[in-house]
């Protein structure tokens, strides 16, 4: 399976709705080697520094090198993310497929919570950077990456695009599933 078919099977486009400012944000597809560590993070929701374009940056690929990229190159991250995925859905649909499910469906999540504020660009970056530097200042990531891990998911937006992701994983992945 391939987050292309992922991405189709859970938007019937590559745009998302628009939000009620009238922002749009759209669905970057980006290639990669995934055999290399030269993509900081794989999963992303950006504004880009001129706040001409918000979009979702996910890898092209399958869900199995995917996951064995996350696995050789981000292995703490990965191990403590898979804590918060619910065991039956890993059992029936595999550590794979559920992972990059629910690592797209948190990034359309930070969408929503855009969208559900009503946030301008600015705004959103302003709120979310300052929540983020503060995580920053108070656990040092290389010292102790499992409390800084949970920290951060403790932020705002992130905490959101969790309760998003997973709110909608055992839907989509039963949606996935019908279209394999």
């Amino acid at each position: 399976m391939t987050t292309e078919k992922i991405v189709e099977a859970l938007l019937e486009s590559k745009t998302l709705d628009v939000s009620p400012a009238g922002y749009k944000c759209s669905i970057n597809l980006f290639e990669c080697n995934l055999n290399k560590n030269d993509v900081s993070e794989l999963f992303q929701f950006e504004i880009d520094s001129n706040i001409s374009a918000i979009m979702i940056n996910i890898p092209d690929g399958t869900v199995a090198d995917i996951y064995r990229h996350e696995e050789r190159f981000h292995n703490i991250n990965l191990t403590l993310m898979m804590k918060m995925l619910p065991k039956t859905l890993l059992n029936q649909y595999g550590n794979d497929l559920t992972y990059v499910t629910f690592a797209i469906l948190h990034e359309i999540g930070h969408w929503v919570y855009f969208c559900e504020k009503n946030y301008t660009p600015l705004m959103y970056q302003a709120i979310d950077s300052t929540e983020n530097n503060i995580v920053k200042e108070k656990y040092n990531l290389v010292q102790d990456a499992e409390q800084s891990f949970w920290e951060y998911r403790k932020i705002t937006s992130e905490s959101a695009a969790d309760q998003y992701a997973l709110y909608n994983l055992e839907n989509s992945l039963k949606k996935i599933a019908d279209i394999k």
